[in-house]
């Protein structure tokens, strides 16, 4: 993990409905990679405070449920997330290069900390760290990714393949998406 680095917006103005004064295109794009970190932060902070209001004690959970009726805090699912994440990892645990919603992703987990590790190494997002569980979980499951895939755009294979074969110096580019495109050796 790394050190908690303080949240800044240099140059920017921020009242209770976003920016409060125009803004320099370089202060918006840092302010806008800050902007993850404050989300972050402020998820946690919503359960720290929370747990702390209650005195660390889960038997009054519905007390503080009474003492923010009304109030435009939080509705009560993110709320009790954010409790629940608060009490399964300590601020020593937390690793402040991820998400929130990573953590919140695997906190069920019994080897989250592993897991959370890899995605802080690997710079993983949420969504990647998901398919790396999942392909642990089932290692079939890469091997079925590509079948799948395969599957779906035979067509468009057997296309470039035959393509290729009639022109050898050329290149061709297989998109995810099943489209392909002639990369001419001109432009190579």
């Amino acid at each position: 993990m790394s050190s908690i680095e303080p949240l800044q917006l240099p140059g920017i103005q921020v009242g209770s409905t976003g920016l409060a004064a125009p803004v320099e295109p370089d202060a918006a794009l840092h302010a806008l990679r800050e902007t993850r970190r404050i989300t972050t932060a402020t998820r946690w902070l919503i359960g720290d405070l929370a747990w702390a209001s209650i005195g660390h004690d889960p038997q009054r959970i519905p007390e503080l449920l009474q003492n923010i009726e009304g109030w435009d805090i939080d509705d009560r699912p993110t709320l009790m997330a954010a409790l629940v994440l608060t009490r399964t990892y300590p601020s020593e645990a937390r690793f402040p290069d991820l998400s929130w919603t990573h953590h919140k992703e695997v906190a069920k987990r019994e080897d989250r900390s592993e897991w959370l590790q890899k995605a802080s190494a690997n710079r993983w997002s949420v969504h990647q760290m998901r398919e790396a569980i999942r392909d642990r979980n089932n290692p079939d499951r890469i091997g079925a990714r590509y079948k799948t895939w395969r599957s779906r755009h035979k067509k468009v294979l057997i296309e470039a393949t035959r393509y290729l074969d009639e022109n050898p110096a050329a290149s061709v580019i297989l998109n995810g998406d099943g489209g392909w495109r002639i990369l001419h050796p001109q432009d190579q």
